[in-house]
């Protein structure tokens, strides 16, 4: 249920909560956090809690501190295997100290293009499913690439070694109001997917970053290493990101501005060199286009290109703004767009962001340029 500022005070002194994480994402997607005492709510809601942006991902340039303001809607508290101390955690808008949006704020960038969406009469959902490999850890706990199993697809135990990380997992995210709906023993050794229910945009990009945090506590409570990396075994299938979007108005149009504009996404969907290595392997497999509609539902759109690196704010975000301008221009779907059409490097990947209209129009330009000279 959502929460307004007060409540959650409350509910934090019910519970006796100790401490309250206030998380936020650089650019990359890569989580960042800052934990305060519960004393200092008030503070946080009111005035934000300031901290210094320099050695964060597309935030340096600022030049000046940025404050963190806690969305009450998104208060959570930790499992209690997750934090031995009674913790709460909530999403953070990013602010100047004028209290101006930060533009870098990848949240604030999908929120801009939801509403979007929404003034555009659509009520899109969206749902997740992440493949990721599990390893072992040598004597000093330091992660391997050797697979904790040599199960296949959809392979059962004994074979399947990670049923019960599977089953932990999902009931730890149940637990922080993230729901799931199929987990598996996937393809590669080791290999697992975890799909999530359908949500709005926001709540499922929120649960997105719920999800890969509890996968790695639960990995390294068993002693292992989760790995989301597009490509960490040589000779074996890479991980995907794949995206499923409903409630679009005029799917076909909707679908074909995902096509036209995929390509100049591509470096935000497959942000590392590692991801065109994974890449690579699909186009030469023929695998399935990386974005196709549903044969079984006709107004699902399925996005298969991405991988597990990408920023899931940032990612739904050019969905949604790709999307929209299909349907602005009356796009029509192309036939035969598989993975060839897609950048063959990431430095290609690069090029066409770089000058893609469309990327300009619809994303600042330090997140532009923070992708782009990305090493």
């Amino acid at each position: 249920m959502p929460y307004t500022a007060a409540q959650v005070m409350e509910f934090t002194e019910q519970e006796d909560v100790k401490f309250v994480r206030l998380a936020f994402f650089d650019v990359l997607g890569h989580p960042k956090a800052v934990s305060i005492a519960p004393c200092q709510l008030y503070r946080a809601f009111t005035r934000g809690i300031p901290f210094d942006p320099f050695d964060i991902n597309g935030y340096s340039s600022t030049g000046t501190m940025l404050r963190l303001f806690p969305i009450p809607d998104t208060c959570t508290l930790f499992p209690p295997d997750q934090s031995p101390e009674t913790t709460v955690r909530m999403y953070c808008s990013v602010r100047h100290p004028d209290g101006t949006p930060f533009q870098g704020d990848s949240r604030e960038i999908l929120y801009r293009a939801d509403q979007a969406a929404a003034k555009m009469g659509l009520s899109l959902r969206f749902s997740w499913e992440y493949t990721f490999y599990l390893f072992t850890a040598d004597s000093e706990g330091n992660p391997t690439r050797i697979p904790h199993d040599r199960a296949g697809y959809l392979d059962t135990a004994p074979l399947d070694k990670g049923e019960q990380i599977r089953k932990e997992i999902c009931l730890a995210l149940e637990q922080m109001h993230v729901y799931t709906c199929l987990s598996q023993h996937y393809r590669g050794p080791g290999q697992h997917l975890i799909r999530s229910c359908s949500g709005n945009a926001l709540e499922t990009a929120d649960n997105a970053a719920s999800f890969c945090m509890i996968v790695h506590t639960a990995a390294h409570r068993h002693g292992l290493h989760a790995s989301f990396a597009p490509n960490p075994l040589p000779n074996a299938i890479g991980n995907g990101l794949h995206i499923r979007i409903s409630g679009a108005q005029h799917t076909d149009s909707f679908f074909a501005g995902i096509q036209t504009h995929l390509r100049d996404m591509t470096v935000f969907t497959n942000p590392t060199y590692q991801s065109y290595e994974r890449l690579h392997t699909l186009k030469t497999e023929n695998r399935t286009s990386p974005v196709y509609i549903s044969d079984e539902e006709s107004d699902q759109i399925l996005l298969t290109a991405a991988d597990p690196a990408a920023n899931p704010y940032i990612l739904l975000a050019l969905l949604i703004y790709a999307g929209l301008d299909g349907i602005l221009c009356g796009l029509s779907p192309a036939k035969n767009y598989g993975f060839g059409k897609l950048p063959h490097t990431r430095q290609e990947a690069s090029r066409f962001a770089g000058i893609s209209d469309f990327i300009g129009a619809v994303l600042p330009r330090q997140v532009i340029d923070a992708y782009l000279h990305e090493q």
